[in-house]
């Protein structure tokens, strides 16, 4: 499921890797936009969730999910170099909307559902892990284009 919501971010993150290595500002924008316009919209729905419906903090699919964590790192670095190959490789990009999703998608739906429940401290934990999640899942993306050599046409 948290594939189906997070998959149509798996363009505009990878685009954000490749904008800075093509120099594209136009991309750049976009793939911005993109990003945060799913990134309120998954946020606004799990927060409604929360407010809603009542939820213990401590179970073991939320409380991991409040703390940044070498494991959590380790996904968004996989994701973050699987994520380039799938565009520039004959790859599915089924697998890697799977794994974006699991770096992301969860992190986002703890920390609206966190938030919508009064449990602030925790939820800028699950926060803090995304921010770091998106920020590797990039610098590895960008990474990746690097040792791909990918970059611009000259014309």
């Amino acid at each position: 499921m948290g594939a189906m919501v997070i998959a149509p971010l798996l363009g505009p993150n990878i685009g954000l890797s490749l904008v800075t290595v093509l120099k594209d500002a136009d991309l750049a924008v976009i793939s911005l936009k993109s990003i945060i316009s799913g990134v309120i919209l998954s946020i606004i729905i799990a927060v409604i969730i929360g407010a809603v419906v009542n939820f213990d903090p401590s179970i073991p699919a939320i409380a991991p999910r409040t703390d940044v964590a070498l494991a959590g790192i380790v996904l968004a670095f996989a994701s973050g170099i699987a994520g380039p190959i799938t565009f520039t490789m004959d790859v599915s990009s089924a697998l890697i909307g799977v794994m974006v999703a699991v770096a992301l998608f969860p992190l986002l739906s703890v920390f609206g559902l966190l938030l919508g429940s009064g449990y602030y401290y925790l939820a800028t934990g699950a926060f803090l892990l995304f921010l770091v999640n998106l920020v590797c899942i990039n610098l590895f993306g960008l990474i990746t284009f690097y040792v791909q050599r990918i970059k611009t046409l000259k014309t």
